[in-house]
């Protein structure tokens, strides 16, 4: 669907949709507001000119605001008629929010870059514009992570989301290597410390250890691919998820103290990038490292209070992200 307002098509810009602001972009909205007459910050009950922005109180000077409901919007020419912008601003890129809103912008202004909420590590900057030449320039100077004709948001275009994940942690990253026609996706596992083995002991149901460690014999049912070793002592190893039920109860454990799983790779991963990064961190982040070793990668994230436990997810291929995003919201997985 392409959104008209007075006939004009809208240019929609997306100039970062990632956890990094790329600095590029204050330098594109820079460059909009030396072409303009007219620049202003608008907030919710507050709208200021652009130049003053470090004067508002509690406010940083743009771009150090994702996922807030803030606007900078420009007129080429100064209006004298048009009553001042009181929203809507947007939080979400669900609902009918975005579409009213780029409406009364476009009906308020030449143009308008805001940031908006996607999930929990993915911010959008676009821009928005029905003038087609500063539509080109902005493509050309300023390279845009996309483009296009519409006001719709763009959310195919996302690498990054995360979810709840309490129950068989990992299964949707699996699911998605088969759906895909991947070979078996690869779970990392970190160092084991073979002097205090009894620690990854579970209870049985009369509070004794249980005389196997939990974690042997699905680790025997899975492919070993890689062992890395530092000093001759192994500190992770790489497995192929060839059994789904010894991969699952992996994962399983994840919430636990005697956890040992880390993260999961599609089968393509990059063995010499992923030792470099464990040499590097002594684990990978899964929204920063990741995607220099795998066109997709699966981890945990743990906070330290209730519903803090979740999972996170990147690709380097959009279409695998918004992939999990469908099956998480079939199977009634909060997604955020």
């Amino acid at each position: 669907m392409i959104h008209t307002v007075e006939q004009k098509e809208v240019h929609t810009l997306v100039l970062e949709q990632d956890y990094e602001l790329d600095p590029r972009v204050n330098k594109a909205v820079d460059w909009l507001a030396a072409q303009s007459r007219e620049t202003v910050l608008l907030r919710p009950g507050l709208m200021v000119p652009y130049n003053d922005m470090p004067t508002v109180p509690g406010l940083q000077r743009w771009p150090a605001w994702q996922s807030q409901p803030w606007i900078v919007a420009g007129r080429i020419a100064r209006r004298t008629d048009t009553p001042e912008y009181d929203g809507p601003f947007i939080k979400d890129t669900y609902g009918e929010g975005y579409e009213a809103q780029v409406a009364k912008l476009m009906a308020h202004f030449d143009w308008a870059v805001f940031s908006y909420f996607t999930t929990y590590h993915d911010d959008m900057v676009s821009v928005v514009t029905h003038d087609s030449k500063l539509a080109k320039v902005i493509e050309r100077q300023y390279a845009p992570f996309a483009s296009y004709r519409s006001s719709a948001p763009y959310l195919h275009c996302l690498r990054n989301m995360s979810f709840y994940d309490y129950g068989d942690e990992g299964w949707l990253a699996y699911e998605l290597a088969k759906a895909r026609g991947e070979p078996s996706p690869l779970i990392l596992t970190m160092a084991i410390d073979e002097k205090y083995i009894d620690q990854y002991r579970r209870y049985d149901d009369d509070g004794e250890y249980e005389d196997d460690v939990w974690f042997e014999q699905p680790m025997s049912r899975l492919k070993l691919v890689k062992e890395f070793k530092e000093d001759g002592v192994t500190y992770a190893r790489l497995h192929q998820a060839t059994d789904f039920e010894a991969y699952i109860a992996l994962w399983a454990e994840s919430s636990r103290n005697w956890y040992i799983a880390d993260a999961t790779f599609s089968a393509d991963c990059d063995l010499y990038q992923l030792e470099k990064r464990l040499r590097r961190n002594n684990d990978v982040d899964i929204l920063r490292d990741s995607g220099e070793i795998a066109t997709w990668a699966y981890g945990q994230i743990y906070g330290g209070g209730a519903d803090e436990h979740h999972a996170v997810f990147h690709s380097r291929d959009p279409r695998a992200t918004q992939r999990i995003w469908e099956m998480a919201g079939k199977s009634g997985i909060s997604r955020f």
